[in-house]
């Protein structure tokens, strides 16, 4: 018997945005150019298929289909979600994310109450997006 799909696609998802995340990754993926950013956004994807691959492989579970369902999900809402920060920011702005809350370059969002908040949104619909896909995934496998 498997364990449940939700506890590897869960870890490999934390694994994938943030133990593999880089601020120049996340500047890639809101480029200005769509071919530099599709590279940025698949690369990304790439890291969460490899984890989310291993995690499955290490619960007994379909490790080469959840993979590349993890890739097609994450690819798509990432895509979407950068599309709508570079409306809002501009091309290449490396402070949504959570390490760029964090450093010294990027106090300006921390400052910009509005902003904050329309991050948090964007950041929210994101991740609830993925847990809704990899919920999907889970009764796939």
């Amino acid at each position: 018997m498997t364990a449940s799909p939700i506890i590897p696609l869960l870890i490999s998802h934390a694994i994938g945005d943030v133990a593999i995340s880089s601020k120049r990754l996340a500047v890639l993926k809101r480029d200005a150019k769509v071919g530099r950013q599709l590279a940025g956004i698949a690369i990304h994807c790439g890291f969460h298929a490899v984890a989310s691959y291993i995690m499955l492989q290490l619960f007994g579970c379909a490790a080469l289909l959840g993979a590349a369902l993890v890739f097609g999900q994450h690819f798509i809402i990432d895509f979407v979600r950068c599309r709508i920060e570079r409306l809002v920011w501009g091309p290449g702005k490396p402070f949504q994310t959570i390490s760029g809350l964090v450093s010294k370059q990027d106090r300006a969002i921390k400052r910009d109450k509005k902003g904050f908040l329309i991050w948090g949104g964007i950041l929210g619909t994101d991740q609830l997006a993925h847990l809704f896909c990899l919920l999907g995934i889970s009764t796939l496998l």
